[in-house]
């Protein structure tokens, strides 16, 4: 028996917070371009998908790190 989405999106959503609605926006946009018939547009539509949720925070962990490490401009404290 399967449980419905809304069922299980009220259960799950507020132990796992971002991740899942992340996950799960990317699971809908990898199903929307796999139904897609030529293989030229897929792959166009795959490539445009972003990282899985713990890369993309990975990344944005990186650039606040840089951009709070990088040196006041000359004149300024």
């Amino acid at each position: 028996m399967k449980i419905p989405t809304l069922l299980y999106l009220t259960v799950l959503l507020p132990a796992s917070g971002c991740s899942l609605l992340y996950d799960i926006g990317q699971d809908a946009n990898t199903d929307r371009c796999n139904r897609m018939k030529l293989i030229e547009d897929r792959n166009a539509c795959l490539k445009r998908i972003g990282p899985n949720f713990e890369q993309y925070e990975s990344d944005r962990e990186k650039l606040k790190r840089g951009l709070s490490e990088k040196p006041n401009p000359p004149g300024r404290p």
